[in-house]
């Protein structure tokens, strides 16, 4: 029996087949393209002096021709015109052939995790504004907390502030803590954050000099009510940007940690604009793994309008941001229960 397979990737594969004439047509179905044998005639019976010498003056092939009218429903046994010779069983590599896909996705993560976000919605929390007929209380005094649950903030100071016949303030407007001539010292300190099973942490915080011009503004942060961990003075001008970065903090042998602020200031139009502060942890990195174990590439021919055996591998996920997509390259079929 003559084993032929067909390669699609040729233009025109040239193909040997037995001595006889034959008129073989059918429908590859997956890709509307059509392979037809006619009037063909081999060397080696050219050479054995089985066909007339006219026959053998040129050489034959099989053409794959696009857009040819369909010929009928395919079928997979083909019978030539003539029954005096045998028919070769002609087969090609399947254009569909199944793959199983096992998808174990293991999501540890989806992107960073917020632990904290100071929470400046409520206009007028913080201070009450001092004024010289309504001066401020004696230090030390703190107010609060302020804020939703998990998000809370208290402020505080030691000295009291100056005060003066004009309003000085240090409380929320419009969705930011501001403090405009307040007259001295003000700390602005988060509630307690709890880090059970948390290793790293990112701190951030945006604020903006609004007409200062003291330099007194330092960040900090403070881990299982221990000592202030303290930036330098951040000198700026007014309209500088006065933030605060700190990435991958190690407290995985910690509890807890209170982060803040504290500037001192006195003049009018001075101060400073805080718009955010937060603590997160960082963002991991997605990581995809495959499993070839047992897989087996090689899929061989089949019988046209059959499919192959399945072979299966593994591929996992971790710290995911998205789904996985396995896409199955031109004719092959992707399944995660080698079902459907």
């Amino acid at each position: 029996m003559k084993m032929i397979r067909f390669n699609q990737n040729l233009i025109h594969p040239r193909v040997r087949a037995p001595s006889a004439l034959y008129a073989f047509k059918y429908n590859m179905s997956v890709n509307n393209m059509h392979l037809v044998m006619s009037d063909l005639q081999t060397k080696q019976s050219c050479q054995k002096g089985l066909a007339d010498s006219a026959e053998c003056t040129s050489t034959k092939v099989f053409r794959i021709k696009d857009q040819l009218t369909a010929f009928g429903p395919m079928k997979n046994n083909f019978k030539p015109r003539k029954n005096s010779h045998t028919t070769p069983k002609f087969m090609k590599q399947l254009r569909t052939l199944f793959t199983m896909l096992l998808l174990a996705t293991g999501m540890v993560g989806w992107g960073q995790t917020t632990l904290y976000d100071a929470d400046f919605s409520n206009n007028g929390d913080g201070f009450a504004d001092h004024t010289s007929s309504n001066p401020p209380a004696a230090g030390p005094a703190s107010v609060g907390p302020f804020g939703s649950s998990g998000n809370q903030w208290n402020l505080s100071y030691d000295i009291a502030p100056a005060t003066d016949g004009s309003s000085n303030s240090f409380s929320v407007s419009g969705g930011a803590l501001v403090s405009d001539d307040w007259g001295g010292q003000g700390i602005f300190q988060s509630q307690s954050i709890d880090l059970t099973s948390i290793d790293t942490i990112d701190i951030s915080a945006v604020s903006t000099n609004s007409g200062a011009n003291d330099n007194n503004f330092v960040y900090f942060y403070i881990l299982d009510g221990g000592s202030r961990v303290e930036t330098a003075n951040i000198s700026s001008s007014n309209g500088d940007p006065v933030n605060y970065s700190i990435s991958s903090l190690d407290v995985s042998a910690n509890t807890s940690i209170v982060v803040g602020f504290e500037f001192s200031e006195n003049g009018a139009g001075d101060g400073y604009t805080t718009t955010s502060f937060t603590v997160t942890t960082p963002s991991p990195t997605p990581t995809i793994t495959e499993d070839l174990t047992g897989f087996n590439g090689s899929f061989g021919s089949v019988n046209v309008g059959s499919s192959s055996a399945s072979s299966s591998f593994t591929v996992e996920g971790s710290d995911l941001t998205d789904d996985i997509t396995v896409t199955a390259p031109a004719g092959f079929e992707v399944s995660t229960d080698d079902l459907n």
